[in-house]
């Protein structure tokens, strides 16, 4: 929540640790990296830990994944994460992602930043 409340730095050294710490760690703390990880601006770091979900369905994976690879300009790899993530969920959609319930960013610029980089990859407004 760190990241979300505009401090992404001090989430991803608290989430490191974590990751350090648990080495048997469960699914969710990647879903949170790769979150803090795009927050951050570290597409290349987020790249590679959304392609640690390849083949598991997670939509939050896909996409992140898909504005991680847009952030990088990496258009074709975007518009496939994104391609699949509304296979898996047809009406996803930016606001949809961008509800205060679903990621209740604290900043405007922050939540202007991953509507951006959706935007790029191809996802529906909505």
């Amino acid at each position: 929540y760190l990241s979300l409340a505009g401090e992404p730095g001090t989430g991803l050294r608290a989430a490191e640790k974590a990751l350090r710490l648990h080495p048997h760690y469960p699914g969710w703390y990647l879903t949170e990296l790769l979150q803090i990880q795009f927050d951050a601006r570290r597409y290349p770091d987020a790249v590679a830990t959304a392609a640690r979900f390849t083949g598991q369905g997670s939509r939050v994976a896909l996409m992140l994944g898909a504005a991680s690879h847009a952030a990088l300009g990496q258009e074709a790899e975007a518009k496939a994460m994104v391609a699949e993530l509304l296979r898996l969920e047809p009406g996803s959609t930016i606001s949809g992602w961008l509800d205060p319930k679903v990621l209740p960013y604290r900043n405007a610029a922050d939540r202007g930043h991953l509507a951006r980089n959706l935007e790029k990859a191809g996802l529906p407004k909505g």
